[in-house]
């Protein structure tokens, strides 16, 4: 299948297992992403910051009542599935869906820890290129990050 997603305008190939009925998907009842002014917990610039599910959305499914993800400690509820995560800036949000899917991201980088320590060393390549762009630039970021 071709999927065009509205928000991303990009199209994207996925397998027929992996698409899902909206009414299959947590909703947050209601809210909407709102973005606020504060620190990136990844890459510590004062940013207007997005929510990351450490759970992504699409895969609340999979966990709701049941077993949560090894090393994560919480109720597998709506509540603590839509609570669960991070809030990053645009940028940082962006690198971390372009790490791997969202199964592997719920599975295997479902803490901020295990995002920045991936294996590919990717992190290390994003935050160079923030460091980079003199727009973007913060006056400086740190070599290890503030937050875990």
């Amino acid at each position: 299948f071709r999927l065009i997603f509205l928000e991303y305008s990009k199209p994207q190939e996925t397998a027929v297992s992996d698409i899902r009925p909206v009414d299959m998907i947590v909703d947050d009842e209601g809210s909407e992403e709102q973005l606020q002014e504060g620190r990136c917990d990844m890459c510590q610039r004062q940013k207007l910051l997005t929510f990351h599910h450490l759970i992504p959305k699409d895969v609340h499914a999979t966990y709701l009542k049941k077993r949560l993800p090894p090393g994560i400690d919480g109720e597998p509820t709506k509540l603590f599935l839509n609570s669960y995560g991070t809030m990053v800036c645009r940028q940082c949000h962006a690198f971390i869906h372009r790490l791997v899917p969202n199964p592997e991201l719920a599975k295997d980088f479902n803490t901020l820890q295990k995002i920045l320590d991936n294996p590919k060393g990717s992190w290390r390549l994003h935050r160079a290129r923030l460091e980079i762009t003199p727009s973007r630039a913060p006056a400086s970021i740190p070599s290890t990050p503030l937050r875990s």
